[in-house]
Formats: C-alpha cells, sequence, structure tokens
C-alpha cells in the first residue's frame, strides 16, 4: 500500500474519531445574561495549550523509541488529546496504521492524554 493511501487512510481514521467525540461530548455551557463575550471565551489559567503539551510528549516519546515522526503520526498525537476513549482508540489506531508498534502506540497515546 502506498505511503499516500496509508496517510490519506489514517486521517480518514482520525476525522471519524473526531466526529464520534464530537457528538459524545458534553455540550457547551451557555453564558449568563450579561457575561462579557471576552471573559467567557478565555480559558482557565493555567489550562492553555493543554492538547499541545500531550501531543508533543506523544511525539517526544516516539522520537525516543527510535521513530521517525511523521505528519500522521502527530495528526494521531494530537488527536490523543481529546477527551474520553475515543480519543486515545483513535491515536492508538492511528499511530498503528503508522507502524507503529502496538506498546510503544498504547504508551505514546496515554502521554497524550495527559
Amino acid at each position: 500500500m502506498s505511503r499516500a493511501k496509508k496517510t490519506a487512510g489514517a486521517a480518514l481514521v482520525a476525522l471519524v474519531a473526531l466526529v464520534a467525540a464530537m457528538f459524545l461530548a458534553a455540550p457547551a455551557q451557555a453564558a449568563e445574561p450579561g457575561d462579557d463575550t471576552a471573559t467567557v471565551q478565555q480559558p482557565a489559567p493555567g489550562t492553555d495549550d493543554v492538547q499541545t503539551k500531550g501531543a508533543d510528549e506523544c511525539t517526544l516519546y516516539l522520537e525516543v523509541r527510535g521513530y521517525d515522526v511523521t505528519v500522521g503520526m502527530k495528526w494521531g498525537c494530537f488527536t490523543g488529546t481529546f477527551a474520553g476513549a475515543n480519543g486515545y482508540a483513535a491515536c492508538v489506531g492511528i499511530l498503528k496504521f503508522e507502524d507503529v508498534k502496538l506498546r510503544h502506540a498504547a504508551l505514546a497515546c496515554g502521554l497524550a492524554k495527559l
């Protein structure tokens, strides 16, 4: 199977997992009347870039294990940062699709969840 088809397949798996996670996620809380929109949309202090940090830990682990990290692997790690089992399962599936050993994929995706 060509590398392009594998990457396209991984992207499709990630997209399906993302859509499933969006439908299963808790609904957003509505703003109270009179709340300033700027304050409602601001993340809580210390929580910004949480997904980026988890994805970075995941890709760093893969690099340490000797993998040449591809765009598909990075996407898998980012997908692993989403809440619930869906994000973790999608991450493992994408990394397996990118020829990462199962034990390495499981540990990397676990780091993405942190």
